[in-house]
């Protein structure tokens, strides 16, 4: 059955395939008298009624031209939604689990009880999920892609970080060894611009501030997606009752741990 719908689809592609661009609008969806949008081969309608308990249409579908339509019943609609809700959950589940936040803690506890906390969202490349001094809501565990921290700051910042997260002072020698005017040194060390920290991948998070000043409410570096990306945001008060849970307590700690050395080693080699 399924498979005769999508033959009659693919029929339909391969003959419109070679007819002019106006042509391809097949229906008009109007809404409370207006415009709503135009339908095209492959397009669906219909279900958001099929979602709502009372069942009703609250558009007209207008005809174009001659159609061929496949039509899905509700309950059938109903099935394959839950279906597919259920297993995009346990992909979402298992997507989390590899995330070292998780490590050793039961999958199914995990899908009962903390799923739900997360948000999953879509970015394009060169989107940022947060920016330097922003308030700090979240923090996004990546599913699939890549993301980028920057830092947008001089080198005497970039000094006093290291001052903050190894208490020791690593001030840069200031005369003339270095073969140019100590003033001119000074603009150089004072300027402002952009360095890129380190980047993060499938099963990492971004947003955990705890490795440089533990009582901030403001992100210290920009994140920017280098790919295109889907994320799970999580929310600080929900992070916070996550990690009450002794294991997912131990792993958060290692993990920043393991973050601080990461960063004092590339601060050191910047």
């Amino acid at each position: 059955k399924k498979r005769k719908s999508i033959l009659l689809f693919n029929n339909k592609r391969k003959k419109k395939r070679n007819m002019r661009k106006d042509k391809e609008i097949l229906l008009t969806l109007w809404k409370y008298g207006k415009k709503n949008k135009v339908l095209k081969t492959g397009d669906s309608f219909g279900e958001n009624a099929l979602k709502k308990t009372e069942n009703k249409i609250n558009s007209t579908i207008i005809t174009k031209t001659d159609c061929l339509f496949c039509i899905l019943e509700r309950d059938e609609y109903r099935n394959l939604i839950s279906e597919f809700v259920d297993h995009a959950r346990k992909i979402n589940v298992d997507s989390l689990m590899h995330s070292k936040l998780f490590y050793n803690y039961n999958s199914d506890l995990f899908s009962i009880h903390y799923y739900s906390y997360f948000t999953p969202i879509k970015k394009s490349k060169g989107d940022y999920l947060f920016r330097q001094k922003e308030e700090r809501k979240n923090i996004y565990f990546i599913k699939r892609g890549g993301v980028q921290i920057e830092y947008y700051a001089s080198w005497n910042d970039l000094e006093n970080i290291l001052y903050t997260i190894t208490e020791q002072n690593i001030k840069a020698k200031k005369n003339n060894n270095i073969g140019v005017p100590y003033e001119v040194f000074e603009n150089f060390i004072q300027k402002k611009q952009r360095f890129n920290i380190f980047a993060y991948f499938n099963g990492e998070i971004a947003g955990t501030n705890e490795i440089l000043y533990p009582n901030t409410d403001l992100f210290m570096f920009d994140a920017v997606c280098i790919s295109e990306c889907e994320i799970f945001s999580l929310d600080i008060e929900s992070l916070n009752n996550i990690i009450n849970e002794k294991i997912i307590r131990k792993n958060y700690n290692e993990l920043n741990l393991l973050k601080k050395e990461k960063l004092i080693q590339r601060l050191l080699n910047l």
